[in-house]
């Protein structure tokens, strides 16, 4: 779990944590989302930052190795190497609705999850 000051500070942390695991051996490294309106402003942030960072949309109808970015809802059934979450605040994902989809998210991971957020993290992770 990492805590970023700002969203500069989230796309850098994000980034690191991308090249730190494809360094380790990760071949399959997936950035996660909440939404698609997420995604591509997350996208637009991290491409001059993460070589080679794929997109995945619905119309992709297929994605080899490497760095991809995708909403939560189409991370179902997938599973990568390492998973990254983008933003588990609590300004994110808080309300009782988004909890499955969050899970979803978060059990992506075969080997390595990263959460990153801003603000106060979300209550899913909370001790209470």
């Amino acid at each position: 779990l990492r805590r970023a000051a700002d969203e500069t500070e989230l796309s850098r942390l994000v980034a690191e944590a991308a090249a730190a695991r494809r360094d380790g051996g990760a071949s399959s490294i997936a950035i996660i989302c909440k939404t698609e309106r997420e995604t591509k402003s997350a996208h637009a942030l991290l491409k001059p930052l993460v070589p080679g960072l794929t997109r995945i949309t619905k119309e992709t109808l297929h994605y080899e190795a490497g760095v991809m970015i995708l909403p939560a809802y189409l991370a179902k059934g997938l599973e990568f190497d390492a998973v990254i979450l983008y933003d588990a605040g609590a300004g994110v994902y808080a309300e009782a609705k988004e909890r499955k989809l969050f899970y979803t998210a978060c059990t992506r991971a075969l080997h390595h999850l990263d959460v990153f957020y801003q603000g106060e993290l979300t209550p899913f992770l909370s001790n209470d």
